[in-house]
């Protein structure tokens, strides 16, 4: 799977949504962490910048 494009909301500045060659990966920043939504519809906590950055790049392979 490969990023191809990232979409901000005005509306909801804690939600980013990453296009995938799959679907979309959404993360939804809060107060636990990082929620990350992968397009097969399971749900990753990251508890910091770090693991988020981890997930992320998982996404990002080639």
């Amino acid at each position: 799977m490969k990023l191809t494009q990232i979409l901000l909301d005005a509306n909801h500045k804690d939600v980013l949504n990453l296009r995938t060659s799959d679907g979309f990966l959404t993360i939804v920043s809060n107060s636990k962490g990082h929620e990350v939504y992968q397009p097969n519809g399971k749900c990753t906590i990251a508890k910091n910048d770090k693991e988020l950055s981890t997930i992320i790049s998982s996404y990002n392979q080639i």
